[in-house]
């Protein structure tokens, strides 16, 4: 019973960690958008939206979604493997993570043809026949995954910290999402904010996905950007290498800083982050104007 109740308790603690690094990690030109009003910036903070349970995801964009953003199963590959029970290693293998967007066509007021970011959407899945399925605490039964006890307390933490991932802003044609995770430093795992921001071009469709991360207290507090920005390659697929901390287990169990991602994901090209860009990329929140403006800058970036 009481080696039960330590399993139970691992594996909510790997559940607790596990999603923050796997939204992180995994294995060109663009066109300025015309100029915006202020007043077509949303900064009400919101949940990012789910990918609904049993869509499937290979190495491209499933069915009713135009791209595959990221896709990355975890795996413990550095630090303190070795001090990794069998069942906390499967159960930290358990899940993928995948970001999607839908970039769609829209009429202008003169006839042509201008692009809209419709939709982007995260969530979590494992393989069910041969397939990567996306799935829900609610649904991985009806859809295959028949998870024993401890997966499924892995699944619902996970799920949890999946419902804390936050847009920041947004517009017809750009989106910024925040994704609190932790990052190996000097050995030691600390706390940070990989923000994701999706740029799409109106004229032709283009989408374009940059990250970086920034800073974070023990309080949540934002601090600087952390390194370059990373500009990712399409169809960005693969594994997500873990850091293992052997000082943060407890009697076996790890704690929620047990895990960290190595590195973020390493984009097709990196950038700079100048002294003007640094105020903007750090911010934790935005009015319409500043949304604005770092979409601007971002677009003049990437140019």
């Amino acid at each position: 019973m009481v080696q039960c109740r330590h399993s139970l308790y691992g594996a909510r603690l790997i559940g607790k960690t596990l999603l923050s690094v796997l939204m992180v990690c995994c294995l060109t030109d663009v066109a300025c958008s015309d100029s915006k009003s202020e007043s077509a910036y949303d900064v009400t903070l919101r949940h990012l939206a789910q990918i609904p349970a049993g869509t499937a995801i290979g190495k491209e964009a499933p069915k009713g979604w135009s791209h595959l953003i990221l896709k990355s199963y975890s795996r413990p590959g550095a630090g303190d493997v070795r001090q990794l029970s069998p069942t906390a290693d499967h159960l930290a293998r358990l899940l993928f993570t995948a970001i999607l967007a839908d970039v769609q066509p829209d009429k202008d007021d003169s006839g042509g043809k201008r692009y809209k970011l419709a939709k982007v959407a995260a969530g979590l899945g494992t393989r069910i026949g041969g397939k990567d399925v996306v799935i829900t605490p609610d649904t991985q039964n009806r859809l295959g995954a028949n998870l024993g006890l401890l997966a499924r307390v892995v699944l619902r933490k996970s799920q949890e910290k999946l419902d804390e991932i936050v847009v920041v802003a947004r517009s017809a044609t750009f989106l910024e999402f925040d994704s609190p995770s932790f990052q190996v430093v000097d050995d030691k795992h600390k706390p940070i904010v990989l923000r994701y921001a999706i740029l799409v071009d109106e004229r032709t469709g283009r989408l374009d996905t940059l990250v970086w991360e920034v800073g974070r207290d023990a309080d949540g507090k934002y601090g600087d950007p952390i390194g370059p920005i990373q500009w990712l390659p399409a169809n960005l697929t693969g594994d997500c290498i873990l850091h293992v901390d052997g000082h943060e287990f407890s009697l076996g169990q790890p704690t929620e800083r047990a895990f960290a991602i190595t590195s973020p994901p390493k984009g097709q090209k990196e950038i700079a982050i100048s002294d003007e860009l640094k105020p903007l990329a750090a911010r934790p929140r935005f009015s319409p104007g500043t949304a604005a403006e770092l979409e601007s800058k971002l677009r003049q970036a990437i140019k």
